[in-house]
């Protein structure tokens, strides 16, 4: 036997963000209740991306990270690139027009695209696709790419070197006491340092 949802039924609903109560099945036959958060802006079987771009230089390749203010945790994070899809866009569009926005970088190619991938899946539905870019670092445009941020938007872009990521991301976060580093960029660095011991 497996779980089953029963019902779902919104609790409240804002701009953005829906809380739900969700009535399911476990295993053994018994009705639990669970509550979760979903966004109110899905346009499809993803709700965003979060971009692994990388600025591919003879002098090294670099990482592109931004650094922004999140108020749900009233601190600076350090993470990925991101945003929502438009309705109608693909993860490797969105993924393209995002990069652009945020940091400014134009795309080259796009090697990967993961499937959706979950967020916080004991608390919400939120979703991603996680989306490999590579950025030409030699081209005149990504010398000094400017952002063109929405109204609202405060990033700050971090370039940092792909190897040895994992220490950079230490030594960052050592001296910007106020940032916490995105869970996705950590297991992204630790993968790579891991790779290198092998």
């Amino acid at each position: 036997m497996s779980c089953k949802e029963e019902s779902k039924e919104t609790l409240f609903e804002l701009k953005w963000l829906s809380f739900k109560q969700i009535t399911y099945t476990d295993p053994n036959g018994k009705k639990r209740l669970w509550e979760s958060v979903e966004r109110t802006t899905r346009k499809g079987d993803v709700d965003g991306v979060d971009i692994i771009s990388i600025v591919k230089h003879e002098k090294g390749d670099k990482i592109v990270l931004v650094k922004q203010y999140r108020p749900a945790l009233s601190k600076y994070t350090l993470e990925f690139p991101a945003g929502l899809l438009d309705k109608g866009e693909s993860p490797e569009i969105a993924a393209k027009r995002e990069l652009i926005e945020e940091t400014g970088f134009i795309p080259k190619e796009v090697p990967y695209v993961s499937p959706p991938v979950a967020l916080e899946p004991g608390m919400s539905n939120a979703s991603t696709a996680m989306v490999h870019v590579e950025i030409d670092g030699n081209l005149q445009e990504n010398q000094n790419p400017i952002a063109k941020l929405d109204d609202g938007e405060f990033i700050e872009v971090i370039l940092l070197p792909v190897e040895n990521l994992l220490k950079s991301l230490n030594e960052f976060q050592k001296g910007h006491p106020d940032v916490i580093i995105d869970s996705r960029l950590l297991a992204f660095a630790l993968g790579l340092s891991f790779k290198t011991k092998s």
